[in-house]
C-alpha cells in the first residue's frame, strides 16, 4: 500500500483484492466483480489506480488489460488481415513477456494467459492451410444435402420447423438501469477529471492516472452510456482526432512503427471509429472498398 491516508472505504476495497490477485492472475469476471463493489463502496474513481498498485505490487496480470494489449499488439502487425499460421507461435512467445518478474505463480499465469491469447487469436482470424477449401466444400456439400432433405419434407413439417426457427430467434433489448444520483455525482468528477487530463496530454500515459482510466470508470458505472453520453463521446473524439494527427505526422516521416502504434492508442478509446478506418485506407493500412 502507499504512506498516502485512505479512507475506510478504500482500505476495503484493497482487501478485496489483496484476496484474489495474489494468485497471479485476475481474470475479467474477478475484475467486474471489484469493479461492482468499488461502485457500491463509492470509491469507482479510484478503482483504477488501486487496481494497477494491487497488480503491480503482487506481480498479477490484469486478464482485461492483456486481453487489450494483444488485441492492439495483432492489430498493429496485421491491420484487417489474417494472421499467417506460422506466425502463431511467435505471437504466443511474445505473450509471455507480458509476465510480470514478481509473478508469484508463473506457471498458473501463462497457462491462463495463453488461453487467452488463443482466444484472442482465433477471433482474430489465421489464415488456413491450403486443405481449408476441401473442408469448406465439404461443409458446403452436407447443406446442399441438407437442403434437399428439407424440401422432400412434407409442407406442414416445413411450416412447423420454420415456426419454430423464428421463435427461437426472437430477442428481447433488456432495459438500461437507473443511475442512482451517486453514480451520476461519481461520473460528473470523472468527466472533470477526463477533461483535465486531456488538456494534460495525458491520454494513456500513465496508466495509473490519465484520461482512458477515467473513461474506464465511467463505463463501468454506466455501460450503457445513458448519462452525459454525449458530452463523454466528445472528449473521445477529441482524442481519437489528436492520436490520428500524430498518426499522420508518423506516416509523412516514413516512420510505420510510430504510425501503427498512435492508432493502436486512438482504437483503445473508439476501436471502431470510422474516422480510424478512412484514415487507414488513406494511408494504405487497409484495402479500399
Amino acid at each position: 500500500m502507499t504512506g498516502k491516508s485512505l479512507n475506510p472505504k478504500e482500505i476495503e476495497l484493497r482487501k478485496a483484492l489483496d484476496a484474489v490477485v495474489p494468485d497471479g492472475y485476475l481474470d475479467e469476471e474477478e475484475e467486474r466483480g471489484l469493479a461492482q463493489k468499488a461502485i457500491e463502496l463509492g470509491v469507482a474513481d479510484k478503482f483504477d489506480a488501486i487496481l494497477v498498485e494491487e497488480c503491480a505490487r503482487h506481480g498479477a496480470i490484469r486478464g482485461k488489460a492483456a486481453a487489450g494489449e494483444i488485441y492492439n499488439y495483432l492489430k498493429s502487425r496485421y491491420g484487417d488481415k489474417k494472421i499467417p499460421g506460422k506466425e502463431v507461435d511467435s505471437i504466443k512467445k511474445w505473450c509471455q513477456s507480458l509476465i510480470p518478474e514478481n509473478n508469484p505463480d508463473k506457471d498458473g499465469a501463462e497457462q491462463q494467459l495463453m488461453n487467452k491469447a488463443v482466444e484472442i487469436i482465433e477471433k482474430y482470424g489465421v489464415k488456413q492451410s491450403s486443405a481449408a477449401p476441401v473442408v469448406i466444400g465439404i461443409v458446403v456439400g452436407i447443406a446442399v444435402v441438407g437442403g434437399a432433405i428439407f424440401m422432400l419434407l412434407p409442407k406442414k413439417t416445413q411450416v412447423v420447423e420454420k415456426e419454430r426457427v423464428v421463435t427461437e430467434t426472437k430477442l428481447v433489448k433488456p432495459t438500461p438501469r437507473a443511475l442512482s444520483q451517486e453514480e451520476k455525482t461519481q461520473i460528473d468528477n470523472l468527466l472533470a477529471k477526463m477533461s483535465q487530463h486531456i488538456e494534460a496530454g495525458k491520454y494513456t500515459d500513465p496508466p495509473e492516472d490519465c484520461a482512458k482510466m477515467d473513461l474506464d470508470a465511467i463505463r463501468r458505472i454506466d455501460p450503457k452510456g445513458t448519462y452525459k453520453g454525449s458530452e463523454i463521446e466528445d472528449l473521445v473524439s477529441k482524442i481519437v482526432e489528436s492520436y490520428i494527427g500524430l498518426a499522420r505526422r508518423a506516416h509523412e516521416d516514413e516512420n510505420p512503427e510510430a504510425t501503427r502504434k498512435w492508432i493502436s492508442r486512438a482504437r483503445l478509446f473508439f476501436r471502431d471509429s470510422e474516422i480510424i478506418r478512412e484514415f487507414e485506407k488513406e494511408i494504405g493500412l487497409v484495402e479500399t472498398e
